[in-house]
Formats: C-alpha cells, structure tokens, sequence
C-alpha cells in the first residue's frame, strides 16, 4: 500500500490511482468465460472518503454477474480515509459453463471509490484428486485387457 497525505484517504492500497463512481456502475466482461467446477473470486477494495460526513452510507458495491445473476462482494464498511476488502465467490456450474462472466462496480449512493479488482481462477478442491482416481482406474482397466 502507498501513503500520502490525501484529502480523502489516508493511503491507496495498490498504486496511486483509484477508480470512482457518482452513481451508476462500472462493468467489464473478463474474456475467460465460466468453466464448470472452478472457483471464480472477486477481490476488490472499497473505499470511504474521509470527507464523507454521512457515515458508511456512501460506499460503493461489488458484484459478478454470471448468466444473468449477481454474486454480490461481502466484507466490512471501512473506517473514514480507510479500505476495506469485500470478495465475491462463484463455482462454475455445468449449466453455466461457457458463459460470460463480468464485473460490477456499482455506486447507489454518491460516490463509490474502489481499486485493486482482481478476479482469479481455480480448480474446485478435489477436482485433480477425482482426476487422477479417475485416470489410474483407466490405466488398471487398460493393463488388465492388455494381459488377457
């Protein structure tokens, strides 16, 4: 995280340079699209300005919006000219695979300040387990046929 002396956050988590909203939202659709089985996680640090005299009200939101739903972004309403980290979760169905997956920033009050979004992918726990059972069973499967 950077320091500085700022009229409206005591630091910027990642960089100098932050994103904001006066109401409406902020979207992008990643390229990769929905993959049965992975566990999708937006990262992304919410702000509150410290000028914001109206308490928490003014933050922003966070969400991934998959095949016509939303996984809203969880966490704690930071502290005035503070970050707070809010994530979403989202594990890949077979009924949504293929599809497009997109990003939210989303400004329902005044302004919502947001920065370092990330979005990462991985293999659902015991996907490569139930692979590899998989896998050796078919090898044994091929040796037996091979000695008959």
């Amino acid at each position: 995280s950077s320091s500085g002396n700022s009229a409206y956050f005591n630091y910027v988590p990642d960089g100098t340079t932050v994103a904001y909203s006066n109401g409406g939202t902020i979207s992008q659709t990643v390229g990769a699209t929905v993959q049965a089985g992975v566990i999708y996680t937006l990262s992304v640090e919410l702000g509150n300005r410290s000028d914001n005299n109206g308490g928490y009200a003014n933050q922003g939101s966070a969400d991934l919006q998959i095949n016509g739903h939303q996984y809203f972004a969880t966490g704690s309403p930071a502290p005035l000219g503070q970050w707070t980290t809010w994530t979403a979760y989202y594990t890949g169905t077979s009924a949504d695979a293929g599809k497009s997956i997109t990003i939210e920033l989303n400004a329902l009050a005044p302004q919502g300040n947001y920065d370092n979004v990330s979005l990462s992918a991985t293999p659902e726990p015991g996907f490569y387990g139930a692979l590899a059972l998989g896998m050796s069973g078919l090898l044994v499967a091929i040796q037996r046929r091979r000695r008959a």
